[in-house]
């Protein structure tokens, strides 16, 4: 039960190239924009987000 718990509240981060805005978001929101669009996008810019450690 913590694995999963653990799981659902990890947190990923990611910043944009182009504007440099920040974004945090959790495993399973990451999981699920990746399965529907394929890539994450900038909410301004609309440029592919890269994946930062924090």
């Amino acid at each position: 039960m913590g694995t999963l718990l653990k799981l659902l509240t990890k947190k990923e981060y990611f910043v944009c190239p182009n504007c440099h805005e920040h974004y945090e978001f959790s495993h399973s929101q990451v999981k699920g924009m990746l399965k529907k669009y394929g890539h994450i996008n900038c909410y301004y810019c609309r440029t592919e987000l890269k994946q930062i450690d924090e």
